[in-house]
C-alpha cells in the first residue's frame, strides 16, 4: 500500500513540476518574440486578465484556447520539449 502512495506523490510531483516548467517556458517565449500579455491574449481570442492566470498558474486554457496561443506565438515542434 505504501509503495503506490509513494509512486503517485512522485507522478504527482513530476507533473506539477512539468506544468510549472511549461508556465515559465511559455513566459520565456513570450518575452523572447517581444510580445505582451495582451497581444497574445488578443490574438488568441481570450482577455489579457485569463492570459495572465495561465501564465500565473490560477487558470488552466482549455484544448482550443492552448492551441490558439501555440497559433500566436508560432511554436515549432522542436521547441516544445522542456
Amino acid at each position: 500500500m505504501k509503495t503506490h502512495k509513494v509512486a503517485i506523490c512522485n507522478i504527482t510531483y513530476r507533473c506539477e513540476r512539468t506544468i510549472n516548467n511549461m508556465r515559465e517556458w511559455l513566459k520565456q517565449v513570450r518575452k523572447e518574440r517581444n510580445l505582451t500579455q495582451g497581444e497574445v491574449a488578443s490574438k488568441a481570442f481570450i482577455n489579457r486578465a485569463f492570459y495572465s492566470q495561465i501564465e500565473n498558474g490560477l487558470r488552466n486554457p482549455s484544448f482550443v484556447v492552448a492551441r490558439n496561443i501555440v497559433s500566436v506565438k508560432k511554436f515549432s515542434n522542436d521547441c516544445c520539449t522542456l
